[in-house]
This record gives structure tokens, C-alpha cells and sequence, in this order.
């Protein structure tokens, strides 16, 4: 619960300060990244190297499922190219998205699809993609057709809905 409000009260800050622009956001804004003002070359460097990341992850799928029983089964402490590739886009997700966008499409669907009734772990993880991206894409068309919205707040929020509206439906 300390990431998933963390996450929401720094994007409420962040829509606070867009919506009252006396309130100084530049270095925020730097730390927090935008994915408005990422450059061309920036964004298709990120996407290279994450369909490559896919790629690998794909190919060598089993072994990664056998490395992560292992390490939850036996409790051995190792590093693996799972680690090695996770490691390297969360890294690069934050240098080219912002700190907020990789926590809250990381974490957020995660954490509250453990409140629901879905069961396995590929459908737990298809629903979440799911909800990081049509939360993602709502969110930035939401921020670019609304003048005073920032975008990755924007999305921050639009996820949540998204989610709870899903959780309220399913307790229906």
C-alpha cells in the first residue's frame, strides 16, 4: 500500500501544480520525465532495445520460468538474464519516461488486481498490461485534448479509475 499511495499522492501533486501554474514545477518536471517532450531518438532507441528485451524473453521463456521457481522454491540467491533484462528496462524506463510513469504502470494494475477474483498468474499479468495500456493511451489523449493537464499524472489516474471502476463492477 506504501507504493500505490506514494504513486498517487506524487500525481496528485503533480496535477495540482499543472492546474496552478504559480506553483514552480521545472525540476520536478525534469525528474519526473514526460513523455510529451521525449525525443524521437530517445523514444526509438527505447523502443529498439525493449522489442529486443521482448524478443529475448520470449525465446528463452523456459528457462527464465525454471530460474524463477528455483529462486521461489529453494530460496538460492543468484542472478539471472531475467534479472539482467528487467534491470535494464526499468532503468531505461525511467530514464526515458519519468520515475512516476514505470512506478505506476509497474506496480499500480499489480497491486490492485490482488484485490480481485481473477485467478493465475498470465491472466493476472495480460489484465495488468492491459490496464498500464489503455490506461496509458486514455490518459495521454486525455492530457493533450485538456490544455492544463500534465501527462503522466494523467495517466496515473486514469489507470486507477480504470481499475477501480473493474473492481467495483466484478463486486457487483
Amino acid at each position: 500500500f506504501f507504493l500505490l499511495s506514494f504513486c498517487l499522492f506524487w500525481a496528485a501533486s503533480q496535477m495540482l501544480s499543472a492546474l496552478f501554474p504559480v506553483v514552480e514545477s521545472h525540476t520536478t518536471q525534469l525528474f519526473l520525465g514526460d513523455l510529451v517532450t521525449i525525443s524521437q531518438r530517445d523514444a526509438i532507441s527505447f523502443i529498439c532495445i525493449s522489442s529486443l528485451a521482448l524478443i529475448a524473453l520470449i525465446f528463452f521463456h523456459r528457462e527464465n520460468k525454471k530460474d524463477s521457481f528455483e529462486i521461489a522454491i529453494f530460496g538460492e540467491d543468484r542472478f539471472s538474464f531475467f534479472y539482467l533484462i528487467a534491470i535494464t528496462l526499468i532503468c531505461l524506463s525511467v530514464q526515458f519516461m519519468g520515475l512516476l510513469f514505470t512506478l505506476t504502470t509497474l506496480f499500480l494494475p499489480t497491486m490492485l488486481l490482488s484485490f480481485s477474483r481473477i485467478s493465475g498468474v498470465t491472466r493476472h499479468l495480460w489484465l495488468a498490461f492491459i490496464f498500464s495500456a489503455s490506461g496509458s493511451g486514455i490518459g495521454f489523449v486525455l492530457s493533450l485534448a485538456t490544455e492544463h493537464l500534465p501527462t503522466v499524472p494523467s495517466m496515473t489516474f486514469t489507470i486507477l479509475v480504470l481499475l477501480l471502476l473493474t473492481l467495483l463492477y466484478e463486486r457487483l
